[in-house]
């Protein structure tokens, strides 16, 4: 088994702070990956916009803790996240925890995950057109991910890591 755990602590010290957590991970075999991500704003007009896309296979476990606790002098906060993620086998495993800690009273605040599995529908309609099942899957798992790699702000990174992306979801089989 190959472990790995990441913990990212940010504190938004100063007023008018603003962060963007971008995170991607994509696990088969027996993979386990722990990510915990922490901010904390701590005075006002802050904003966090934090997304997490994970794709799990085979015997694979993902788990995700998400935190964002707005001090109470952290007024006028702006913070959003979200943890999509998707299953592609029945043998893999997810555990998702957002967390969202709120003492100040003017902030707009949201937080959600979802767990899901391949569209079985819309496997079957680009296998209609001629597309075979691997390459339909390896499309739709792309499609997941993708647009965390658009919202890269170096794009000669976001350029490089697609074929690298593209070639692991070639090695991963939906079961």
């Amino acid at each position: 088994m190959r472990l790995s755990r990441l913990d990212t602590d940010i504190i938004h010290a100063g007023e008018f702070a603003d962060a963007k957590l971008n995170a991607m991970y994509l696990l088969d075999g027996k993979e386990l990956f722990d990510l915990h991500a922490t901010v904390e704003h701590a005075m006002p007009n802050g904003k966090t916009e934090e997304n997490v896309r994970c794709i799990v296979a085979d015997r694979s476990r993902a788990i995700f803790n998400g935190r964002i606790h707005i001090h109470r002098d952290a007024q006028k906060t702006l913070a959003e996240l979200n943890n999509r993620n998707l299953l592609l086998s029945d043998k893999a495993e997810i555990n998702t925890k957002p967390e969202l800690e709120i003492y100040a009273d003017d902030v707009k605040c949201a937080h959600g995950a979802t767990v899901a599995q391949i569209d079985k529908q819309a496997l079957y309609y680009l296998q209609t057109r001629g597309v075979s099942r691997s390459k339909a899957q390896v499309m739709l798992n792309f499609g997941f991910i993708n647009e965390l790699i658009d919202l890269m702000p170096n794009a000669a990174l976001a350029e490089w890591i697609r074929p690298i992306i593209r070639e692991r979801f070639a090695q991963m089989e939906v079961k």
